[in-house]
């Protein structure tokens, strides 16, 4: 009677492990399921991203920019640089999920950034749809008329803005724009 008893107990030991290793696999399951801050929206059958953004629902929506992303070169040294910036600025990006030039040229300023992270730098996302507008009419307060156009701002005054096509990278555009700016003051 004492082996028939081990032997139910044994299991249901055994089921109640192999029970509790399924919800664990499907706890971590759902907590992997992707959660998008940025509604993606439809305009003339195209599917994009307009207003504000966040850059990982770039990524997540539009697998092309991911690949940019990971592709991008990160130089030790332009990192190093942005990680210097000492200035409180805010980067206002205005992007097209659309564009071949914000796909392009985005990602690889984000992934820089990404990995200086400088507090003092504060990046602000804003799609727009093809005719260059957002919800907000941001695109049309800072008259944006292509993309991407990024405006840099210190103390809520632009100091500068970067349009469509680097002279270098938007990076080390940055860096020039924001030199040039110290030498003004």
């Amino acid at each position: 009677m004492g082996t028939d008893f081990e032997r139910r107990l044994k299991h249901m030991k055994n089921s109640s492990l192999l029970i509790l290793v399924a919800m664990l696999l499907l706890l971590s399951c759902a907590s992997r399921t992707y959660h998008p801050q940025s509604p993606l929206v439809e305009i003339d059958g195209e599917k994009m991203l307009v207003g504000p953004v966040v850059f990982t629902d770039l990524l997540h929506y539009f697998p092309d920019w991911n690949t940019v992303f990971q592709q991008a070169d990160v130089p030790d040294e332009i990192v190093q640089q942005i990680q210097a910036i000492d200035r409180s600025l805010t980067i206002r990006i205005f992007i097209g999920t659309w564009c071949g030039d914000s796909r392009d040229g985005v990602p690889p300023f984000m992934k820089i950034l990404q990995q200086a992270k400088n507090v003092h730098l504060k990046i602000e996302l804003i799609g727009v749809d093809r005719q260059k507008l957002d919800p907000d009419g941001l695109a049309i307060d800072y008259h944006i008329e292509r993309v991407p156009t990024f405006i840099i701002l210190e103390n809520g005054s632009e100091i500068g803005r970067m349009v469509e096509f680097p002279k270098k990278t938007f990076a080390e555009d940055l860096l020039d724009l924001v030199a040039q700016s110290n030498d003004d003051e």
